[in-house]
């Protein structure tokens, strides 16, 4: 995918924790990779559900990505410029990417 090559051409960092309070709620997961490009952050998570927009859940996927891009960026100190989910297909053919806007 587009996607990993540009992860290919910068440091990455793989499955990285997050777990922090917000407010009455817990965030606690594991962000799949985090690429440091010179311009900022950039946060992916991988799915192996049906690519798309007609997928169930895609809006806790994307909000949960949201969360991850809050948490890094404040726990860094750095620019989160984007989010994405990478949906890996398993039928052969290419992975597809579905940009996540931060909130």
């Amino acid at each position: 995918s587009e996607l990993l090559g540009m992860a290919s051409r910068h440091r990455c960092h793989p499955e990285v924790p997050v777990l922090k309070a917000v407010g009455n709620r817990v965030i606690n997961g594991q962000i799949d990779l985090v690429v440091a490009r010179p311009d900022g952050l950039v946060v992916i998570d991988y799915k192996t559900d049906a690519a798309g927009a007609g997928i169930p859940h895609l809006a806790a996927h994307e909000a949960r990505v949201r969360a991850y891009m809050e948490v890094l960026a404040e726990a860094t100190g750095q620019p989160v410029i984007e989010g994405w989910l990478l949906f890996c297909r398993r039928d052969g053919q290419p992975a597809e990417s579905w940009p996540v806007r931060p909130a």
